[in-house]
């Protein structure tokens, strides 16, 4: 795309000039094809500047660096993992809450790259394991923890201090 911009952009810079040459009056003619080539270069020239920056953004990610914090988790709507009151990363990227996928050790299944959720009252879900974060991963490790976004769960976090209570999205519409 960008090269065949700047090679019509020469293109018209160069027939212009040519033609303006045997054209009586020529000289808005050239001036003119000038500024067409111009623009097309100049046209190619941003396209290029967005084609880089568009490579770069998922890797520049300011979401790249976060802060996860150790909670005690609880849940009513099924039972959380709890090894000798075991605490457990939880943070927010991206707008999206992340836990630790330990915390559903009781209900998940690991295949290769792959984790299926196998949560109570909820259908089987499985997805493949990435090893980093990026904004469509529903499940990604850092540092040998696997972290898992509660949204493709359908879970919401509440915080009551130090705790963090996962509950299931109320699926009731109200009237």
């Amino acid at each position: 795309m960008v090269s065949i911009l700047y090679f019509v952009g020469a293109l018209i810079i160069i027939i212009g000039v040519l033609t303006g040459f045997f054209v009586p009056f020529g000289i808005p003619f050239i001036g003119g094809s000038i500024v067409s080539g111009i623009f097309f270069i100049a046209l190619g020239k941003i396209v290029e500047l967005l084609e880089k920056i568009e490579k770069k953004l998922p890797d520049q990610s300011n979401s790249k660096t976060y802060r996860a914090r150790e909670y005690s988790v609880s849940s009513s709507d099924f039972e959380v993992y709890d090894a000798h009151n075991e605490t457990y990363q939880f943070f927010t990227l991206d707008g999206d809450d992340f836990i630790q996928a330990r915390v559903f050790k009781n209900y998940i299944e690991i295949n290769g790259d792959s984790i299926v959720f196998k949560l109570p009252n909820k259908t089987q879900m499985e997805w493949v394991k990435h090893e980093s974060y990026n904004i469509s991963a529903h499940i990604f490790s850092r540092d040998n923890i696997v972290f898992v976004r509660l949204s493709s769960l359908g879970i919401s976090a509440s915080h009551l201090g130090s705790s963090i209570v996962l509950s299931y999205y109320d699926d009731k519409i109200l009237v």
